[in-house]
């Protein structure tokens, strides 16, 4: 299931020139191999939720576990894929997520 799911994304658009593509291929790439490294608990919350998109009651159910839990794993996933995919990104988008991924901490503590 994992891989299947990972792989297929279409990467193939009309805007897009040749050198996009490559980009966007090894980004893909890049990307799936985060996903893979992750543990099994972590990857299967993080493909039934963000690929699947089931909800965290759902995904809890499948799993045999609490949605308390299935959020957890989840957000150990996101900080792992963060920490491995955010050195391949530009300063910018870097920024932005690290403003986001504040502003969500600061939303859950007020």
């Amino acid at each position: 299931m994992d891989q299947r799911v990972l792989e297929q994304t279409d990467l193939a658009s009309p805007r897009h020139g040749p050198a996009t593509s490559v980009v966007l291929h090894e980004s893909h790439e890049r990307a799936a191999v985060a996903v893979r490294a992750l543990s099994p608990l972590l990857r299967e919350v993080f493909i039934l939720h963000y690929l699947e998109g089931l909800p965290y009651s759902s995904v809890a159910e499948i799993l045999g576990t609490t949605a308390g839990a299935a959020r957890l794993r989840a957000k150990r996933a996101r900080e792992s894929l963060r920490a491995h995919l955010l050195p391949m990104l530009g300063p910018e988008v870097t920024q932005a997520l690290q403003a986001d991924a504040a502003a969500e901490r600061r939303t859950r503590g007020a």
